[in-house]
Parts: structure tokens; sequence; C-alpha cells
């Protein structure tokens, strides 16, 4: 990824989307990853996407990415407003979409697959 490019999710865009447009819908990144082999640059991209409004960023949960995570929450708890609004937006859908925090039991993915495989043979 070239490190000149500012993507939609860290910019100005979902600032204009948030104030311009008055979006309170979530915003979700892509993988923060993705975005640079560089350990640094991800840091600043995870700080941008937070400060740009993101609600939900998408981070490789390993040792850099948990890092990176206690440094972004850090840097989170001194900008308690932008967090504030964010849990607001993300308790708001899952209100309305009636989402609960019971523990995901995961997916059987050989029954899944079975299910495709089954759906497949009747096309």
């Amino acid at each position: 990824m070239d490190e000149n490019v500012l993507y939609i999710s860290l910019g100005k865009r979902i600032k204009y989307l948030r104030e311009k447009n008055k979006f309170n819908g979530l915003v979700i990144t892509d993988e923060i990853n993705m975005l640079s082999r560089n350990v640094l640059y991800r840091f600043i991209y995870l700080k941008k996407a937070f400060l740009s409004g993101s609600d939900i960023i998408l981070v490789k949960l390993n040792n850099n990415g948990i890092s990176m995570m206690e440094k972004c929450l850090k840097y989170a708890n001194k900008n308690v407003e932008i967090l504030d609004k964010s849990v607001e937006r993300i308790i708001n859908m899952k209100k309305k979409y009636n989402i609960d925090d019971l523990e995901f039991k995961g997916i059987d993915i050989d029954n899944l697959n079975n299910e495709i495989i089954s759906l497949n043979s009747k096309i």
C-alpha cells in the first residue's frame, strides 16, 4: 500500500459524512494491518481512524495488534467525547437489531459446507 494515500476510513470524508450529511450510522474500517506493513504507520492509521469518527476499527489480534489497541485506548481516554459518540452509535445499532452480548458459539463449518453442496446440486 502507498503510505501517502489517506484511505476513506482515515480521512476527512467521514467527518464530511457526519457533519454535512448528518450521517449517524456506524463506520467500520478495513483491517488496519492491510493498510501498511510498517507497524508505526499502522498505529498512525489506527489513531487517524479513531479521530476521523470510525466506530469499529478492525485490527488483527496478534501481539502487535493488541499493543496498538492498548495504545489507542490510552489515547481514546484523552478524547472521551469521540469515544462516547462511537459507543452510543454502537449501542443504538445493537438495540435496533436486537443484538445481545451473549458469547458467540461459532459456526459448524462442516454443516455449512454440506448445506452449500446441497444447494449447489439443486441449481
